[in-house]
């Protein structure tokens, strides 16, 4: 099937593409309808992540090009549409140099947006700016006034690049203590950086062919840090970031011996450091336990709902004999009432049905009734779904596992920065 774009601005364009990768993501498969409360939570757990971000660095290469831009440093034309193509060869530019690199010291180009484009002579559809665009205005990397939009940028640097030519070249008069490179981009700057980040990555940049790097910098990973227990002091992530115990029992649940980045590694790590966060701040572990018992619930809806597909009969009933064992506690522990006042989803109407849906599959949970919790389950998938829905599908074949077990609120995800940030020393403040 081919997409067209039909009168679309490129504002919806880009919401569009943001949602059609979403769905190719692992884990995002949501046939039961959950995602409301799982994206919710796992913006409350750990804001500013996402399952398309790859490297924590690129947390600071997109502002680096978009200052880059800002500054006039390249010969593009001034309007919008000419910055952004701009602002797209800088990003392949960017890509090439540091797959380049890794080749060239014989590390691995994991994780470099666009390496499988760039080795067939592409460039992908959403680069780096795109995807972390949000995630960057989440943890505070904009200043008070910057564009609301990956797209709104461009027009933001066609007005500055058009300003008088006095704005750019303004001498400096001293340190200002605003954390910015250069005391001129006070004037107008959209980013809040580390200060001689930037001129030390201009420096690279000259060369990029040969110093490019993937990996953060110490100054940028204290900045990153900064960033995330500042904005979000009340998050999980922050609370890992600043708590060294807690933070290697983190690491430990993903990276470790018997580790693993699966989607039940927040709940092996919550087992063992809900005590510990519980001694930092109860209130932050009331909603991890509120976090876990909801993705315990869904788990069981999850077994049913994947007994049911062509294939998976035998492995369905299996993981039931595991989850079995569980049923009472899955029904008492959890508080739907809860969940949707600790994420603010108390009058969403999509929440209203997800917590009736809930609620009668927990009865079925508390139970026993298997049959019934399936019945709950069918009744859902064709609620959400209609004719495409998947259970008693006719000639579908055989299917895989569908939508995961746990619920991971994007833990792995943060984990992976997590580490970054402190193998580059951004842990020892």
């Amino acid at each position: 099937m081919q997409i067209g774009w039909i009168d679309f601005s490129p504002e919806e364009r880009s919401r569009t593409l943001t949602v059609l990768s979403s769905l190719s993501e692992p884990g995002s498969v949501d046939e039961l309808g959950v995602g409301i409360v799982r994206d919710a939570m796992a913006d409350r757990l750990f804001p500013g992540t996402s399952t398309l971000l790859t490297k924590a660095r690129y947390f600071f290469l997109v502002p680096y090009l978009s200052r880059y831009l800002e500054r006039g440093h390249d010969n593009s034309r001034q309007d919008p549409r000419a910055l952004r193509n701009a602002f797209r060869d800088l990003e392949r530019q960017c890509a090439a140099g540091l797959r380049s690199c890794a080749k060239a010291s014989g590390h691995s180009d994991e994780g470099i947006i666009g390496r499988v484009a760039l080795a067939s002579g592409k460039w992908v559809t959403r680069g780096p700016g795109e995807i972390y665009w949000a995630s960057l205005r989440t943890l505070g990397f904009m200043r008070q006034g910057a564009p609301d939009s990956y797209q709104a940028q461009f027009a933001y640097l066609s007005d500055v690049r058009t300003r008088d030519q006095q704005y750019r070249t303004a001498p400096s008069d001293g340190d200002e203590g605003d954390g910015l490179s250069d005391d001129r981009l006070a004037l107008g700057s959209m980013w809040n950086l580390p200060r001689d980040s930037y001129d030390c990555w201009r420096e690279a940049w000259k060369q990029w062919d040969s110093e490019a790097s993937i990996a953060l910098t110490r100054e940028e990973a204290l900045f990153l840090r900064d960033r995330v227990v500042s904005s979000r002091p009340d998050s999980l992530y922050a609370l890992i970031l600043t708590d060294e115990q807690l933070r290697q029992m983190a690491l430990a649940s993903v990276y470790g011996e018997g580790g693993t980045l699966g989607d039940s590694s927040l709940h092996e790590f919550l087992l063992h450091g809900l005590a510990r966060i519980q001694s930092l701040s109860p209130e932050l572990a009331q909603t991890c336990a509120i976090a876990d018992a909801f993705s315990e619930l869904v788990l069981g809806c999850r077994i049913a709902y994947n007994m049911q597909l062509s294939g998976l009969e035998e492995s369905g009933s299996h993981e039931w004999d595991e989850f079995a064992p569980r049923v009472a506690s899955v029904a008492r522990d959890v508080d739907l009432t809860a969940v949707g006042h600790v994420l603010g989803l108390s009058s969403h109407h999509g929440f209203h049905a997800l917590r009736a849906f809930l609620l009668r599959s927990a009865a079925c949970i508390e139970a026993g009734d298997l049959e019934g919790l399936k019945e709950q389950v069918r009744r859902r998938e064709a609620a959400i779904k209609g004719a495409r829905r998947k259970i008693g599908a006719k000639n579908a074949g055989e299917f895989a596992w569908r939508g995961g077990h746990r619920l991971p609120y994007r833990f792995a995800n943060a984990m992976a920065i997590v580490r970054e940030i402190e193998e580059a020393g951004g842990c020892n403040a």
